[in-house]
Protein backbone atom coordinates (compact mmCIF):
# COMPACT_ATOMS: atom_id res chain seq x y z
CA UNK A 1 0.00 0.00 0.00
CA UNK A 2 1.33 3.63 -0.59
CA UNK A 3 0.17 7.11 0.33
CA UNK A 4 2.53 10.40 0.45
CA UNK A 5 0.86 13.36 2.37
CA UNK A 6 -1.98 13.53 -0.38
CA UNK A 7 -5.72 12.52 0.20
CA UNK A 8 -7.34 9.96 -1.71
CA UNK A 9 -8.66 11.37 -5.06
CA UNK A 10 -11.61 9.85 -6.74
CA UNK A 11 -11.36 6.60 -8.68
CA UNK A 12 -8.23 5.60 -6.29
CA UNK A 13 -8.75 1.94 -5.19
CA UNK A 14 -7.90 2.08 -1.67
CA UNK A 15 -7.35 0.18 1.84
CA UNK A 16 -9.60 1.26 4.75
CA UNK A 17 -10.44 0.25 7.83
CA UNK A 18 -13.91 -1.31 7.79
CA UNK A 19 -16.18 1.71 9.49
CA UNK A 20 -18.83 -1.39 11.10
CA UNK A 21 -15.63 -3.21 12.19
CA UNK A 22 -12.27 -0.79 12.26
CA UNK A 23 -10.57 -4.40 12.57
CA UNK A 24 -11.58 -5.73 9.33
CA UNK A 25 -9.74 -3.79 5.82
CA UNK A 26 -11.79 -3.97 2.69
CA UNK A 27 -10.70 -2.33 -0.29
CA UNK A 28 -13.14 -0.13 -2.32
CA UNK A 29 -12.86 2.28 -5.26
CA UNK A 30 -13.33 6.65 -4.14
CA UNK A 31 -16.19 7.48 -5.68
CA UNK A 32 -16.80 10.78 -4.04
CA UNK A 33 -14.89 13.20 -1.69
CA UNK A 34 -15.44 15.94 0.22
CA UNK A 35 -18.76 18.40 -0.41
CA UNK A 36 -19.30 15.86 -3.83
CA UNK A 37 -22.99 14.93 -4.43
CA UNK A 38 -23.67 11.28 -5.29
CA UNK A 39 -26.52 10.00 -7.27
CA UNK A 40 -26.95 6.56 -8.11
CA UNK A 41 -29.88 5.45 -10.09
CA UNK A 42 -30.92 2.61 -12.55
CA UNK A 43 -27.25 1.20 -12.75
CA UNK A 44 -26.35 5.21 -13.64
CA UNK A 45 -24.13 7.17 -10.95
CA UNK A 46 -23.57 10.54 -11.23
CA UNK A 47 -21.01 13.07 -9.63
CA UNK A 48 -21.45 16.85 -9.22
CA UNK A 49 -24.81 16.38 -11.84
CA UNK A 50 -22.58 15.04 -14.41
CA UNK A 51 -22.74 11.06 -15.26
CA UNK A 52 -19.70 8.99 -14.65
CA UNK A 53 -18.97 7.06 -17.14
CA UNK A 54 -17.53 3.51 -15.43
CA UNK A 55 -16.01 0.73 -17.69
CA UNK A 56 -14.33 -0.95 -14.70
CA UNK A 57 -17.79 -1.27 -12.88
CA UNK A 58 -19.80 -4.73 -13.19
CA UNK A 59 -23.21 -4.69 -13.26
CA UNK A 60 -23.70 -8.67 -12.95
CA UNK A 61 -27.85 -8.81 -12.19
CA UNK A 62 -30.96 -7.37 -13.77
CA UNK A 63 -31.53 -5.79 -10.19
CA UNK A 64 -30.70 -2.67 -9.98
CA UNK A 65 -28.20 -1.60 -7.14
CA UNK A 66 -29.24 0.46 -4.32
CA UNK A 67 -30.24 4.19 -5.09
CA UNK A 68 -30.29 7.50 -3.67
CA UNK A 69 -28.34 10.82 -3.33
CA UNK A 70 -25.41 11.42 -0.95
CA UNK A 71 -23.64 14.40 0.08
CA UNK A 72 -20.08 13.60 1.19
CA UNK A 73 -19.02 15.20 4.52
CA UNK A 74 -16.55 17.09 5.56
CA UNK A 75 -12.73 14.36 5.73
CA UNK A 76 -15.12 11.33 4.16
CA UNK A 77 -14.82 9.48 1.44
CA UNK A 78 -17.92 8.07 -0.58
CA UNK A 79 -16.77 4.98 -1.89
CA UNK A 80 -18.33 1.63 -4.17
CA UNK A 81 -17.05 -1.71 -5.17
CA UNK A 82 -16.52 -2.69 -8.84
CA UNK A 83 -18.75 -5.51 -8.40
CA UNK A 84 -21.95 -3.33 -7.43
CA UNK A 85 -24.34 -6.02 -7.51
CA UNK A 86 -22.52 -7.61 -4.52
CA UNK A 87 -20.36 -4.83 -2.59
CA UNK A 88 -20.83 -3.67 0.92
CA UNK A 89 -19.95 -0.13 0.05
CA UNK A 90 -21.34 3.31 1.14
CA UNK A 91 -24.24 3.04 -0.21
CA UNK A 92 -25.48 0.32 2.55
CA UNK A 93 -22.70 1.37 5.50
CA UNK A 94 -22.20 4.97 4.85
CA UNK A 95 -18.66 7.36 4.60
CA UNK A 96 -15.30 6.14 4.97
CA UNK A 97 -13.25 8.61 6.74
CA UNK A 98 -9.76 9.82 5.53
CA UNK A 99 -8.03 9.06 8.80
CA UNK A 100 -9.00 5.08 8.10
CA UNK A 101 -7.31 5.22 4.86
CA UNK A 102 -4.55 2.99 5.30
CA UNK A 103 -3.05 3.25 1.84
CA UNK A 104 -3.79 3.35 -2.03
CA UNK A 105 -3.43 0.00 -3.67
CA UNK A 106 -0.41 -0.12 -6.03
CA UNK A 107 -0.75 -3.20 -7.85
CA UNK A 108 -3.40 -5.48 -8.81
CA UNK A 109 -2.94 -9.23 -9.72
Amino acid sequence: FIYSDASPKKRDIIVFRYPPNPNQKYVKRVIGTSGDIIKIENHRLWLNAVEIKEPYAQHLSSKAPKTGVWTVPEGQLFVLGDNRDNSADSRFWGFVSVDEVIGKVAYIW
